[in-house]
């Protein structure tokens, strides 16, 4: 199941044709630089490991390394050439379009966006870092459409509820 796709559905009715924003926190270690090399994204490196009693030779360790480069490049996205959206004690990097662009990076990455809203702001969505839990904000009947979607797994909270990795 992806949850991007069962936000579409269910946020569909309540933005209709308006254009969404879409933010991605900066620190995931899948970005690389602007113009940079996909093989060798932030915050990831590669490395191989042989059997204690094996003796590749330097050239068999450059091929394996090459091909683990080659394999996280798959994953890595380009850090758009725009300014971040500074948020206190996170940066997001943005873009805009429809309601189904929330699964822009769902290829590479199955969560929805950190941060999602529509051009009219009658709704909000937060995916917090590290966790498996989105929060929403919104008229009533939206957050019971979200609420309501088994898709999702969403539940009531108060703003004195923790958000946990582990639930």
């Amino acid at each position: 199941m992806i949850v991007t796709d069962a936000l579409v559905d269910v946020l569909g009715p309540f933005t209709g044709d308006q254009s969404v924003l879409c933010g991605v926190w900066e620190g995931w270690p899948w970005w690389y630089p602007t113009g940079g090399d996909p093989r060798r994204p932030q915050g990831s490196e590669v490395g191989v490991a042989w059997p204690e009693d094996a003796s590749p030779t330097q050239a068999e360790i450059d091929r394996a390394l090459a091909e683990a480069r080659e394999h996280l490049a798959v994953d890595s996205v380009e850090i758009p050439d725009a300014k971040p959206l500074d948020l206190p004690h996170r940066r997001y990097y943005l873009w805009t379009g429809p309601l189904r662009s929330v699964t822009a990076l769902r290829e590479k990455w199955e969560d929805p966006p950190s941060l999602v809203w529509p051009e009219d702001r009658s709704w909000f969505l937060g995916a917090p870092i590290w966790t498996n839990e989105i929060a929403v904000a919104g008229t009533k009947a939206l957050i019971d459409a979200v609420i309501g979607e088994p898709r999702l797994n969403a539940r009531h909270a108060t703003p004195e509820d923790e958000l946990d990795i582990d639930d």
